[in-house]
């Protein structure tokens, strides 16, 4: 089965936000490897903060922090429909702050940079926290370990094959606008991220241990685009098997 990866579309024009979350260390170091460098192992979850970010005031049914990676906020009506539908996440309540010295100009005018502002007046959100995370099949998976200690276990994956959307720019000349030139790979046959099927559990939505993005199983896929939700893109990433 393909299996995908969760992130925002190219050029959108939606809200961005950051997620801040409870830290709890997952051993006992309080200091950075010696060998690789690699802070303490930390899980993430609630209380989750969000964040609204400046440079627009469109909402969509699912919102991304900057770089349209990770795992999404989602209108809390198309949180309970998947909740339903499909298991290895859950939608976690968020509260929203901002930082103290912002405040709403008592006047919006065309200079003032668009951003949602508090007290929110929009709909109601929740932030898909995943609960499921699986290992790697590392026999089939194609890329490499740009870090993977044997002193305090830490392991990073690369992967190599993906399908991959990036922009370039062209050459630099004086009093000339630098056009944006889109790159779009395909996945390439037989590569990317490879994980056991039976790891999953029924999960629809999950991670990996050793690569850090939301994944997703094509049942998913296919019903968040036939639902026609705004502001989600699903690269192929690999195989469940």
């Amino acid at each position: 089965m393909t299996i995908y990866c969760l992130h925002e579309p190219r050029g959108s024009q939606v809200a961005q936000i950051d997620i801040h979350s409870t830290k709890r260390r997952l051993d006992d170091r309080e200091e950075l490897c010696p060998k690789c460098g690699a802070p303490p192992a930390l899980e993430f979850g609630p209380p989750f903060s969000l964040e609204w970010l400046p440079g627009s005031d469109v909402l969509a049914d699912f919102l991304w922090t900057q770089g349209g990676g990770g795992s999404p906020v989602l209108q809390l009506t198309v949180a309970e429909i998947l909740a339903r539908r499909f298991r290895g996440f859950e939608p976690a309540e968020v509260q929203m702050v901002e930082k103290p010295l912002l405040k709403r100009p008592a006047c919006l005018s065309k200079r003032t940079r668009p951003r949602i502002w508090l007290p929110y007046e929009g709909p109601a959100l929740r932030f898909l926290r995943v609960t499921t995370t699986v290992h790697l099949d590392e026999n089939r998976s194609t890329g490499h370990f740009h870090r993977d200690c044997t002193v305090c276990g830490s392991r990073c994956f690369t992967p190599e094959g993906i399908e991959e959307h990036t922009v370039q720019y062209g050459p630099y000349r004086p009093g000339a606008e630098l056009p944006d030139v889109a790159v779009d790979r395909p996945r390439r046959a037989g590569a990317g991220l490879f994980v056991r099927f039976c790891d999953l559990e029924g999960a629809s939505v999950f991670s990996t241990h050793e690569w850090g993005g939301t994944l997703c199983t094509k049942p998913f896929r296919d019903f968040v685009v036939s639902s026609r939700y705004s502001n989600i893109e699903f690269w192929e990433y690999g195989e469940a098997l």
